[in-house]
């Protein structure tokens, strides 16, 4: 393996790329002490005794620094280790560490991020939000039958707040529903809350 070019990445780093499709970041000092420089070749000997222990070792700090600041899924930490230009390997060694730490884990996330918003975040809007951040589709739909919203309740605070009244004129009531719509609640749900609403409030 060697090196073919280190190019600047911000103001303290440089990627170091080689000719196997391998590429990793180092602080400069780090690339100058190693004595890494263009056509230089990486001996197996060095990558298991140097390069690998310290790559190792900053992804594990980088994955804990990410996680002092918020949740993170399995995707979203594999996309901030490509994104930092680790390579696969050691990010995936990362991870392992964190799994057995119970660190990461998309069930735990999952499940904080509905209880904490199916007070007021439809199904609908919770799947598709966890799905985007990299979740099992199973696994979300699991955890929502465990604990479903209940979207009822929701809508009829927003047409509360909208002022929602049987007698509105057709177009301000299209225009709610459509708001509804945005939000992710389905035609049905919708239909169902309205009418839970004028009940109790006829």
């Amino acid at each position: 393996m060697i090196i073919t070019e280190i190019l600047p990445l911000g103001a303290k780093k440089s990627k170091v790329l080689t000719d196997e499709d391998f590429a990793f970041s180092l602080y400069r000092g780090e690339i100058k002490k190693m004595e890494l420089e263009v056509g230089r070749e990486l001996t197996a000997d060095f990558l298991q005794t140097e390069l690998y222990p310290l790559l190792i070792r900053r992804s594990r700090e980088r994955l804990l620094y990410l996680l002092k600041q918020r949740d993170y899924t399995e995707a979203e930490l594999k996309r901030k280790f490509r994104e930092g230009f680790y390579p696969e390997e050691i990010a995936e060694l990362a991870l392992d560490y964190g799994r057995k730490l119970h660190y990461v884990d998309d069930r735990r996330v999952a499940e904080t991020y509905i209880r904490t918003r199916s007070g007021e975040k439809s199904a609908r809007y919770l799947k598709t939000a966890l799905l985007n951040r990299g979740v099992d589709k199973e696994l979300i739909e699991e955890l929502l039958e465990e604990e479903a919203p209940d979207e009822t309740a929701q809508i009829c605070r927003e047409l509360k707040k909208r002022h929602y009244a049987a007698d509105l004129e057709k177009k301000e009531e299209q225009r709610i529903f459509a708001a509804l719509l945005r939000k992710g609640y389905s035609y049905g749900a919708i239909r169902d809350a309205i009418c839970t609403f004028t009940c109790d409030n006829s």
